[in-house]
């Protein structure tokens, strides 16, 4: 089975970090949409600034992807549902019992 680490490998011999490009072409995204997300601090890949350039070590690149985990869901700006308020009052009264 073919690992992440083994496809990086192959697309980009001894390397220790990627760009942005780099990055991109990997994971199917644009690089002006990882820089705008790097900026705004949601970028999921932990990344380095060398000099100006937005680096992405290959060692976080692998445990990120690899995790499968997603990015918490941003609550929504406003009053909330009753059924936002509803799931938290049943929530809280399971956490007393």
């Amino acid at each position: 089975m073919t690992t992440t680490m083994d496809i990086i490998r192959t697309m980009y011999p001894d390397r220790i970090t990627l760009s942005v490009e780099e990055l991109a072409l990997l994971i199917h995204m644009t690089p002006p949409y990882i820089r705008k997300e790097v900026r705004a601090g949601r970028f999921l890949i932990p990344w380095r600034r060398i000099g100006s350039r937005i680096m992405f070590p290959v060692s976080a690149v692998v445990s990120t992807l690899d995790d499968g985990t997603s990015p918490p869901k941003p609550r929504r700006r406003g009053r909330p549902t009753n059924a936002e308020v509803i799931a938290r009052e049943r929530q809280a009264s399971r956490q007393e019992k």
